[in-house]
């Protein structure tokens, strides 16, 4: 396999892992009104090729607006300060019709 295809696959991958953080967060923010990366990783552990510094890249997207910041819960994390995001209006992510 070269590199060309490992490093596509990776891509692929981490896209759809964060494709359905993505889809979880939304339905997180529904029911509680905000969401944070920890409150996404309960559904969804991150995989260990997504750098644990990249986890903020899932609410790079159009449907998340950061309104404030919290220390994470998570074990492992030292009480790093995370972003507590609310969905935009509306929200742009293809949902299931499963809410």
């Amino acid at each position: 396999m070269g590199s060309q295809t490992v490093l596509g696959l990776f891509k692929k991958n981490t896209e759809e892992y964060f494709s359905s953080c993505r889809v979880t967060a939304v339905r997180i923010c529904r029911a509680r009104g905000h969401v944070t990366s920890d409150d996404v990783q309960v559904y969804h552990p991150r995989p260990q090729y997504v750098s644990r510094n990249s986890m903020s890249q899932l609410f790079r997207h159009v449907d998340f607006v950061r309104v404030g910041t919290v220390q994470s819960t998570r074990p492992g994390a030292k009480g790093h300060y995370i972003g507590v995001y609310k969905l935009s209006e509306p929200p742009h992510v293809e949902h299931d019709h499963g809410d």
